[in-house]
């Protein structure tokens, strides 16, 4: 699933694509296919926006691991290795939460993490 920002950025340049298309738009003679396409573009920005209120509602906090990363969380899940399973935590998606911000950190405080 996008994050909130790609879907920002993705609606940004829907709306920019809608707004230069309807620009174009000759005052006279409007081929079906101009208004086909604007109506398209405007169906995919509300989705975009649907899709949006959706990560929004579900307060998600997303991270991102990379190969090597998901390679070792996967050696640790196949091995059931709980020490490993504490350090990962500890040494990689930790720092990682903490870098998203106060908004992840707050959200601790609903879940009775202090």
């Amino acid at each position: 699933m996008p994050t909130r920002e790609e879907l920002k950025q993705e609606i940004e340049a829907l709306e920019k694509e809608l707004r230069e298309r309807e620009a174009a738009l000759p005052i006279h003679s409007i081929r079906p296919g101009q208004i086909e396409a604007i109506e398209e573009l405007e169906e995919q920005i509300r989705e975009k926006w649907g899709l949006l209120k959706e990560v929004k509602a579900m307060g998600a906090t997303v991270l991102s691991l990379s190969d090597k990363e998901a390679l070792r969380l996967e050696e640790i899940i196949t091995d059931r290795d709980r020490e490993e399973a504490l350090k990962f935590i500890l040494e990689v998606l930790w720092p990682k939460l903490q870098a998203k911000g106060k908004g992840a950190m707050d959200q601790r405080k609903g879940m009775g993490i202090s």
